[in-house]
């Protein structure tokens, strides 16, 4: 999340920069549901892409490990991670990650 909150604020060039986080636990899933949203300038496409398809090569990447890393993160533990285009300008990422029952 650490990579999520930074990405939203160092790439945010709007005079007016805002970020909102709404986080809900999903009792009947059992999964926490985390939403990053700003104003920003939104992800570019070809960023967008390159994490959809999962897979990286020389000539087509991302510029940056940080939206990868969210990705990569969250489905290590089963998670999903979607990105949508906030209305008028921004981004909305939702992080949704299986609450893990505590270690005996």
């Amino acid at each position: 999340f650490e990579d999520l909150l930074e990405n939203a604020a160092e790439h945010n060039v709007d005079p007016d920069p805002h970020i909102r986080i709404d986080v809900e636990i999903e009792t009947d899933d059992d999964a926490v549901r985390v939403v990053v949203a700003d104003n920003g300038p939104g992800i570019d496409d070809e960023e967008l892409a390159v994490l959809e398809e999962g897979a990286e090569t020389p000539l087509r990447h991302g510029s940056g490990l940080g939206l990868s890393l969210i990705t990569w993160g969250t489905d290590i533990v089963g998670g999903q991670v979607e990105f949508a285009d906030a209305d008028p300008s921004g981004t909305v990422v939702t992080v949704r990650v299986p609450i893990r029952p505590k270690p005996s």
